[in-house]
């Protein structure tokens, strides 16, 4: 299987199947809406990548760069394609892309309350089997609790405030502005 990447525009043919993706892949309460991801999208340093094995759509990636730091705020990929390689050969494109960037992403916390709790254990089987490790911090965003996880490298929680800040820029950052604790 080889992977091909494509931007993600307003523009975009199989932009419908992303959103679906972006709809069904994340809780509501986790999603960014779409023409706020495409509008941050036109910034240098934030990428919007549909991934395709032939010409079927597999998934797709929104992450930002800034300085020497990768922040993955999105990867899914399409339920019919799971657990068949495909998250990590787009996680590791990204990591090719950037081979001296630290890989900064948020996952939902383990809460066994949680109704898709055996969901959020995959998920974070998932990056632990890449190399993810956990930063020892909880970012509080919208009302949703994740587990920040790093590969390639640690960050502070400054450093996380930083690149968050980046990408919402001055003023809605106040808005979203995420708060940081030490994970139990």
């Amino acid at each position: 299987m080889t992977l091909t990447a494509q931007t993600v525009s307003k523009t975009f043919p199989d932009l419908p199947q992303v959103k679906h993706l972006l709809e069904t892949q994340f809780p509501k309460d986790e999603q960014i809406p779409l023409r706020l991801l495409l509008a941050r999208a036109k910034k240098d340093n934030v990428y919007f990548k549909a991934y395709y094995d032939a010409q079927q759509l597999i998934g797709f990636v929104y992450y930002i760069v800034w300085q020497d730091m990768t922040y993955g705020l999105f990867l899914a990929v399409d339920p019919s394609a799971q657990s068949k390689g495909y998250g990590a050969q787009i996680l590791q494109s990204i990591r090719t892309l950037y081979p001296d960037n630290r890989f900064v992403l948020n996952i939902e916390t383990l809460d066994e309350h949680a109704s898709n709790y055996e969901q959020r254990i995959r998920r974070r089987a998932f990056y632990l089997r890449l190399g993810a490790e956990p930063t020892g911090f909880i970012v509080r965003e919208a009302g949703v609790d994740y587990e920040c996880l790093t590969i390639g490298g640690s960050i502070s929680a400054e450093e996380f405030k930083a690149i968050t800040r980046q990408f919402y820029g001055p003023l809605l950052y106040l808005f979203a502005k995420p708060k940081i604790r030490p994970a139990e």
